[in-house]
């Protein structure tokens, strides 16, 4: 008898999810004139691409042999610290704005996940805030929280 890994539970939970997540992209509203791509399309493109998925790490997860934990060893103080991490960006991105909970989000994601080189990430994360904040203020015409810099 074939035992259950951790990748078929996670696949079985991810096809459950990816069924319910297309039967809500069904149910929603239509156009009323007539469109070429009506308002559900895309998300439930999205929902049978995460259902295929689903089935091929269903599929291919059944062995016989017997695994080691994926728990085993694994750190999780690194996780947590992004978890706080996410959740003090969220909190922050009102009073001190985009770009600046931007750019320490993203110096600082990388040291949690074990990235050591400085040099890199931090140019890397200014770049990126200030390129996404032109990009949805200026082109996009989509404004982003200005914080401390709507003086």
């Amino acid at each position: 008898m074939k035992q259950w890994t951790s990748d078929r539970w996670i696949a079985t939970g991810s096809i459950i999810v990816s069924v319910l997540y297309m039967l809500a992209a069904w149910k929603l509203p239509r156009f009323t004139m007539a469109a070429v791509v009506d308002a559900h399309v895309f998300p439930l493109f999205i929902g049978v691409c995460q259902l295929l998925l689903s089935l091929w790490l269903w599929m291919i997860s059944s062995s016989d042999k017997k695994q080691d934990s994926p728990w085993q060893g694994l750190e999780l103080k690194g996780g947590a610290f992004l978890l706080l991490l996410a959740a003090m960006y969220i909190e922050a991105l009102e009073m001190l704005g985009f770009i600046i909970t931007t750019f320490l989000f993203l110096a600082l994601a990388p040291r949690c996940l074990g990235w050591q080189k400085w040099r890199v990430s931090v140019p890397l994360a200014a770049i990126v805030a200030l390129g996404v904040f032109y990009l949805f203020n200026n082109i996009l015409m989509v404004p982003l929280p200005e914080g401390i810099f709507a003086l």
